[in-house]
Formats: structure tokens, C-alpha cells, sequence
């Protein structure tokens, strides 16, 4: 996972919606979000990224 991190993401509120790179397992994934919950107490939830933002109302796809 070292050197590979997201570079950033997208606080909205207390949730933090972030895009990984394709290279991330799931197992990468669960431990980045977890060290970023601890390091930032603000964040009470992580989401990941699915797709691109679309229509009017600037809707993204989340998991």
C-alpha cells in the first residue's frame, strides 16, 4: 500500500468519499479508511467513489 495512497478526496459533512486506484484490494481499502477515520476525528464515515458525477443534481455512485 506504500506509495500508492489516494491523493485526496471529497469531505462532505463528517463523511469522506474517496476514488482508490484500481491496484487496491479490498483488504487496502478497509485498512486505508480505518487509519483515516483514527487520524481524523471529524470523519465519522468513508465511502468509496464507483462512478462519475452525473445529472443536474451532481449525483455520485458510492459504496
Amino acid at each position: 500500500m506504500k506509495g500508492k495512497n489516494p491523493k485526496a478526496f471529497d469531505l462532505i459533512g463528517n463523511i469522506a468519499v474517496i476514488r482508490f486506484p484500481k491496484e487496491f484490494k479490498q483488504k487496502e481499502k478497509k485498512a486505508f479508511a480505518e487509519l483515516l477515520l483514527k487520524k481524523q476525528s471529524s470523519i465519522k464515515t468513508v465511502l468509496e467513489k464507483q462512478g462519475k458525477v452525473k445529472g443536474r443534481l451532481r449525483k455520485i455512485k458510492t459504496r
